[in-house]
Order: structure tokens, then C-alpha cells, then sequence
């Protein structure tokens, strides 16, 4: 087909004739393009090639200063400045056997990219794409956080147990130095006994509030029950109440002996 350069017009888009009988002066009709006041065609402001990305990336947005594109593996963009990946991941696993195969949206949305992926079963799912702080060095992570590398690679990284899960606390528990718990609510931090007074030291009836920093000193006092003595012994003997017990109207041992009206 030759290719005939349009740039001025007499009428515009002019759908009276038939597509065969085309003018250089007018068009039928009108894609990528609009037609000005002085009825000259002028085309539409588009993209240029910018880069050849490699293979398997599909799609493409722009979020945050980057133009994004998608995956479902690792791809390698250091090459390419300006561009990040995000991996998606085909829920329930089945990596390898069923990829990605289009991108039908890809927005931000309430902050986050809003993509609706299609997979190559047929099966569409959706996701909101949370961003997450890059690592960096020498700081406390906490249980669940999540973080990306200082250079993406498409994946985000959740910060796990380094062992496995000690006991949880428990109340009124004979404990020994060197004894590790964990509250019973956990706060990404465990807790060593590192002192223990008396002979047959205990945790406490209440769970103490824990400081959740490294090397913080947490005092998990038991309650001192006292158990008094029977001075007597033998059953149906009768002890003598302590010197401190006041009955309701005032009465006991050290009660006082005068007391003015009322």
C-alpha cells in the first residue's frame, strides 16, 4: 500500500465517500492523530523506543519516576536505568508450569500499583503491589517486616525466625537462670532469666509488660504468699489470728480500747 503524507486538509474526516477513494485532503478516518483548527493533520504526541528490554518482562507503567514493567521470575534490568521490575507470583505456586502471560491494568492506587495479571491457564487475579523501605545496614528488622534490596530484583523479603520458637511465658512457673520465653503475645523479641531469687524462684500471677529492646531488663515479680504456721497442730485446734486482723466494726487485738462517739 503506498503511504501518502497528509499535511493539510480541506475537509477534515469526511465519511460521505468510501474507504477506497482516498484524498490526500481529507480523511475517512482518524487514529493517533487530530486535525487542527486550520484543518492541517497533525499526529498524535506518542512514545519513542527507549530501550529493548529482555525477554520476559510484560507490560509496562510508570510509578514513582520509574517506567515498571512485570514478571513472573528474576530479570535482569541493571542495564537499564530508569526501569524496575515486579515479580508476580501465580497464587498457590505452580511456578514454571503456568507463566504470565498479559498485563490488563496496571495503576496506582491509594498509593500503591493495582495490576489485574493474566496467566497462561486462563486464570486472571489481582494484586496491590505494597512498597516497602530498601534494607539497610545495621538496623533491628522485627518479625514479618519487609524490605527490598538497596538494588531491586523484583522480589520483597520478610524477615523470619533465626530458631525455632522457645516456650511461652507462663504464670506461676518455676523458672532457672538461663530459662529463654517468649510473651504470650509475641513482640519479635525473647527473653533469657538472668537472675532468680530465692530457692524455688517463680514467675508471677500477671504477665509482665515486656520491653521490647535489645537488652532490656524485665522484673517478673512472683507475689509473696505467706503461709502461716499451725502453732497448734491436730484437728479441731483453734489458732490465734496475727496481731494486725481488725474485724468490720473495729475490733481485734490492737484495736484501741477508747474510741469517742459518734
Amino acid at each position: 500500500m503506498r503511504g501518502v503524507n497528509l499535511t493539510s486538509g480541506k475537509g477534515g474526516i469526511d465519511r460521505t465517500r468510501i474507504k477506497a477513494g482516498a484524498k490526500p485532503d481529507s480523511l475517512y478516518d482518524g487514529l493517533n492523530c487530530w486535525v487542527t483548527v486550520s484543518l492541517s493533520f497533525r499526529p498524535r504526541q506518542g512514545t519513542v523506543i527507549d530501550a529493548r528490554l529482555p525477554e520476559g518482562t510484560i507490560g509496562l507503567t510508570t510509578y514513582q519516576d520509574d517506567l515498571v514493567v512485570f514478571a513472573d521470575h528474576e530479570v535482569d534490568l541493571t542495564p537499564f536505568p530508569g526501569y524496575r521490575l515486579e515479580i508476580l507470583t501465580y497464587p498457590g505456586g505452580n511456578a514454571g508450569t503456568i507463566v504470565l502471560s498479559k498485563i490488563w491494568f496496571a495503576e496506582p492506587f491509594l498509593g500503591w500499583l493495582y495490576v489485574a495479571a493474566e496467566w497462561s491457564d486462563g486464570s486472571v487475579f489481582h494484586y496491590w503491589l505494597q512498597q516497602v523501605r530498601t534494607w539497610e545496614p545495621d538496623t533491628i528488622y522485627l518479625f514479618n517486616d519487609l524490605v527490598q534490596p538497596t538494588v531491586p530484583n523484583g522480589y520483597t523479603y520478610r524477615a523470619g525466625r533465626l530458631g525455632a520458637a522457645n516456650p511461652v511465658w507462663q504464670a506461676n512457673t518455676a523458672y532457672q537462670v538461663g530459662d529463654v520465653v517468649e510473651p504470650t503475645t509475641p513482640n519479635s523479641y525473647k527473653y533469657e532469666a538472668v537472675d532468680a531469687i530465692g530457692t524455688n524462684p517463680r514467675s508471677g500471677p500477671t504477665e509482665p509488660v515486656w520491653i521490647a529492646s535489645p537488652g532490656a531488663l524485665v522484673n517478673d515479680d512472683a507475689d509473696v504468699v505467706n503461709t502461716p504456721d499451725d502453732t497448734t497442730g491436730g484437728s479441731g485446734s483453734t489458732s490465734t489470728p496475727p496481731q494486725d486482723v481488725i474485724d468490720r466494726y473495729g475490733q481485734g487485738p490492737n484495736a484501741p480500747t477508747t474510741r469517742g462517739d459518734v
